[in-house]
């Protein structure tokens, strides 16, 4: 088998017993390597072997909303996301102006 990255949303809320839940459920499934809850409320599965479609219909009798948001092979996901700087992943971070400026220079807070 193959080992699958799978990534699930969910609608916890900062809710600590549905945060529980969650990883209960997802832990108890056959061929479950890893979990990781991120403060996103993505859940992110790596197993050989296991159904995204029990998971997720599990994780909606549960907790009631649950949404997959992608399946793909861990080696897939290392060799394309994994090796990613963080200069390459923050690209958007640095953005400053929303809108372009109808000035024909620098707005003036630009020179402060």
């Amino acid at each position: 088998m193959v080992k699958q990255r799978m990534v699930i949303k969910l609608s916890i809320n900062e809710d600590k017993k549905k945060r529980t839940k969650a990883l209960e459920t997802a832990v108890g499934l056959e061929g479950v390597i890893s979990v990781t809850l991120g403060d996103d409320n993505r859940l992110v599965l790596i197993g050989e072997g296991t159904d995204v479609i029990k998971l997720t219909t599990l994780l909606r009798k549960k907790l009631g909303y649950a949404d997959v948001i992608s399946v793909m092979s861990a080696e897939e996901y290392s060799k394309n996301w994994g090796n990613t700087t963080s200069t390459q992943r923050d690209y958007y971070s640095n953005y400053q102006y929303g809108v372009p400026s109808p000035y024909g220079y620098p707005p003036p807070h630009f020179y402060r």
